[in-house]
């Protein structure tokens, strides 16, 4: 559901995003680490408030996954700058630090998977909260210099603005919430891909391997399976086959990194199978959900 949020009430959300930079220091990383990094955060935003629609839920989580990107750009601790501003039909929110910045990397930051960090982290983070953006009917980017810092700019349209952001949100954002069932080994990548399930509003049941994933779906109604070609337990095309000895005609959406997608074959010309090689779009996955499931309604009827 989408609510005003005034730039007054937005206070809070910013104020949260500052904490999550606090917070993603981590025990590991020491207390005064903690305190430097949460004492240089500043938020600039003006007195009087302007309103949007949106869910705040969601734009906190857009402002917590920049913060936590910022922090991770800065590994010595520096200045993070969280900032609002009517920007025409427009409210613009500036997320900016003082960090290591970006270079060529910068081009491929909203590609799910990708990530520049050596240790830690999904690269699910920015695709996330683009998807956010983009199903609220704004625009989100970044301006980056490598050794100067980088600043993330988000434009949501105002509640008054001609501009509807349902109007404005693809095919995609509108398609039926359906029950998934995430069959994913790497923890990780599996809470990435459940934060982009979730703003669908899919309701998402997660396994970690394939004995997990027969279990569940004894138990759970899904309408569609996600399912990871390389599990820990069993290839995940034979792991369909027992799956649909169960409930023929499951669709599914198989996924690997590994580029064999030979072994998909004589699967792919069912209309309710689908594959997606990663890295791919958070939209490209939700494309093909819809159209997996909808196929399978079709054939129901």
């Amino acid at each position: 559901m989408s609510v005003d949020l005034s730039v007054g009430e937005a206070r809070q959300a910013r104020d949260r995003g500052g904490a999550a930079v606090h917070e993603a220091a981590g025990p590991e990383q020491g207390g005064n680490r903690r305190r430097r990094l949460a004492e240089r955060v500043r938020r600039r935003f003006p007195g009087d408030p302007f309103p949007i629609a949106a869910d705040r839920e969601q734009i906190d989580q857009v402002l917590a996954n920049l913060a936590t990107n910022a922090r991770y750009a800065m590994p010595d601790g520096g200045r993070l700058t969280l900032s609002v501003e009517q920007d025409g039909a427009f409210a613009h929110f500036r997320v900016a630090d003082d960090g290591q910045g970006m270079g060529s990397e910068s081009a491929r930051i909203f590609e799910p998977f990708f990530t520049t960090r050596r240790t830690g982290g999904t690269g699910l983070g920015l695709p996330v909260a683009q998807q956010i953006v983009h199903r609220h009917g704004g625009t989100i980017y970044a301006e980056s210099t490598p050794g100067r810092g980088s600043v993330f700019h988000f434009l949501l349209p105002l509640a008054e603005s001609t501009t509807n952001p349902e109007a404005l949100s693809n095919g995609v954002a509108d398609a039926a919430p359906r029950r998934l069932l995430l069959v994913e080994d790497d923890e990780a990548v599996a809470a990435g891909l459940q934060a982009v399930l979730d703003v669908a509003g899919h309701e998402i049941v997660l396994a970690i391997n394939g004995l997990d994933a027969k279990q569940r779906l004894a138990f759970f109604r899904a309408d569609a399976v996600i399912l990871d070609i390389g599990l820990p337990d069993i290839d995940g095309v034979a792991l369909y086959s027992e799956l649909t000895a169960v409930r023929p005609g499951l669709p599914v959406v198989f996924s690997t990194g590994h580029g064999d997608a030979s072994k998909l074959q004589h699967l792919l010309s069912l209309p309710h199978v689908a594959f997606l090689q990663k890295p791919y779009a958070s939209d490209e996955l939700l494309t093909q959900i819809a159209r997996v499931t909808a196929q399978r309604a079709g054939a129901l009827l």
